[in-house]
């Protein structure tokens, strides 16, 4: 990863460094289930959606992940960090590769649930 640069703030610095150890972590030996059974040109949209009343927090971190998968994910948020929510509550919309959407899914998943879960 190397030396943050001047234009990269060091929490996001060091937000990238986290997601890429947990991508490197998850992905050692790719996505298997996925790149034998899911065309690699299908298009997909998922919603992450609170279970539960909870405060958001991780937003962020969880964009950060799918844009690390795959820039060319479209990120739409419904609820920010600090927001309170309700059960059924969209609180991020993506669009993108399928393939893309779920090698990010479990990360950003995991993130959010954590994070949230401190709030």
């Amino acid at each position: 990863m190397g030396v943050p640069s001047p234009d990269t703030p060091a929490p996001l610095f060091s937000m990238r460094r986290i997601i890429s150890a947990a991508l490197e972590e998850d992905l050692a030996y790719g996505d298997l289930t996925s790149t034998l059974l899911i065309p690699p040109t299908l298009l997909a949209r998922a919603d992450i959606i609170a279970k539960g009343h909870m405060i958001v927090a991780g937003v962020a971190i969880a964009r950060e992940v799918f844009q690390t998968v795959d820039s060319t994910i479209e990120l739409t948020t419904h609820a920010g960090d600090g927001t309170m929510v309700r059960p059924s509550t969209t609180i991020l919309s993506m669009k993108g590769k399928a393939q893309s959407l779920l090698q990010g899914e479990r990360i950003a998943l995991n993130f959010l649930q954590r994070l949230s879960g401190i709030s």
